[in-house]
């Protein structure tokens, strides 16, 4: 096969170096085109895999614009519902949907400078909530009760919201009127009547109001 490719004259003489020579040669040159490829190859499987890479960064942006997207949405919609129930006179819902309405927010770090305000709000859903709240409610058992079924309400809420990356930020305030709203309950489950300036306290106790 390697003589079909080597012209030889009449006179030439093909011995054993030659024939080693040409050989060689022909190995040098698949050597050569062999790298050549591979190299190639390896130029080309290094843009597929930069192409592939910028796919996945474009899918992954994608899918974290769509999750802003639909907590911003989420967020919304709890808001007006809570607006609408507080407009109605119910209380207890209006602030488990206020409430709920922060582990959206609590997901969108562009709404960082809002998280103040948003604890605000929810201050004051708290301080709507007193024992009227609980009119159907006759005996203080039955009262004790309405309260616990209550709180179970947003206790998943508050699991939800305390494992977000940005939960540190709201971490002290949250927790801070949490814990007074914690203190209401209790006074409203005593049967008394709550002060509507502060979320803490007796409405004999508050002349001036506070949180």
């Amino acid at each position: 096969m390697v003589l079909f490719f080597v012209k030889v004259s009449a006179n030439s003489v093909v011995d054993c170096m030659t024939f080693i020579g040409v050989i060689a040669a022909f190995i040098g040159i698949s050597v050569t085109l062999l790298i050549g490829y591979q190299i190639y190859n390896a130029v080309e499987i290094k843009n597929r895999l930069y192409k592939l890479q910028q796919l996945e960064e474009e899918i992954s942006d994608s899918k974290s614009k769509l999750s802003d997207l639909a907590n911003l949405q989420e967020e919304a919609i709890a808001i007006i519902e809570a607006k609408l129930l507080q407009a109605k006179g119910e209380s207890c819902n209006a602030f488990v949907k206020f409430h709920s309405a922060i582990k959206y927010s609590i997901k969108l770090p562009f709404k960082r400078e809002g998280y103040p305000l948003l604890l605000d709000d929810l201050a004051n859903y708290m301080k709507d909530i007193n024992l009227n709240s609980f009119d159907n409610c006759i005996a203080l058992e039955q009262l004790n009760t309405e309260i616990e079924l209550f709180k179970d309400l947003f206790d998943k809420d508050i699991l939800l919201i305390k494992e977000s990356p940005d939960y540190p930020i709201i971490k002290y305030r949250y927790e801070e009127l949490m814990d007074k709203f914690d203190t209401r309950l209790k006074l409203i489950a005593q049967g008394k009547q709550v002060s509507p300036f502060t979320i803490d306290k007796l409405a004999a106790e508050d002349k001036f109001g506070g949180l």
